[in-house]
């Protein structure tokens, strides 16, 4: 998947979903998760897992956004930019 920061992964949201989301969804787990919900809408399945569950210190999440047989996975340490990543990987994939 291809890397992108945080500002250029809300405009790729802004431009693949509309502007019915409010700005900047990778700052805040709650226009994440309205994001999911979106793609849950269009028949993918979400699925979000701490990938450290055990530890006090170290934080890292991975969401996944399952269609068909493809899995589009995105992990970083913010749960919301790794919402909006794994999305805008499923996205662009349906766009290609």
């Amino acid at each position: 998947m291809r890397r992108y920061d945080n500002e250029e992964l809300d405009r790729r949201i802004q431009e693949l979903i509309g502007s019915d989301f409010p700005d900047r969804p990778t700052s805040d787990i709650s226009i994440a998760l309205r994001v999911a919900d979106f793609m849950e809408s269009r028949g993918y399945t979400f699925r979000m897992t701490d990938q450290c569950p055990k530890s006090l210190s170290d934080c890292l999440w991975r969401a996944v956004f399952i269609a068909s047989d493809a899995e589009y996975v995105a992990e970083d340490s913010r749960p919301a930019v790794a919402v909006c990543a794994a999305a805008v990987a499923a996205l662009e994939a349906a766009e290609a």
